[in-house]
């Protein structure tokens, strides 16, 4: 039996983070929502295939968890409201997507 691949969200904003899995479960992946700060439960034990974060206002901790999961190989999107790169260029994730 093949499992789906597992999508981690990080995102504080709970309508985002609602379409974000209603939209990625839709297309088969299993997702694994949470907010800011559940780092404790966002453990890179769970085979993570790759992750999307909201930075709207990273913090010290939102780039040391993005970075431990770029050092594990472990693919990461960003998305916030801007178009700042730097975040990206900070943590090393694959891309960066400005809401709109």
């Amino acid at each position: 039996m093949n499992e789906s691949p597992k999508i981690l969200i990080v995102s504080d904003e709970p309508m985002l983070l609602v379409d974000l899995l209603y939209e990625l479960e839709d297309r088969g992946f299993t997702v694994l929502p949470r907010t800011r700060g559940d780092y404790a439960l966002c453990s890179i034990q769970q085979d993570i295939d790759a992750a999307v974060f909201d930075f709207r206002h990273p913090d010290h901790l939102d780039m040391k968890f993005v970075s431990g999961l770029r050092r594990s190989g472990i693919p990461v999107v960003m998305f916030g409201g801007g178009s700042s790169t730097i975040p990206v260029e900070i943590s090393g994730a694959a891309t960066c997507i400005s809401k709109p």
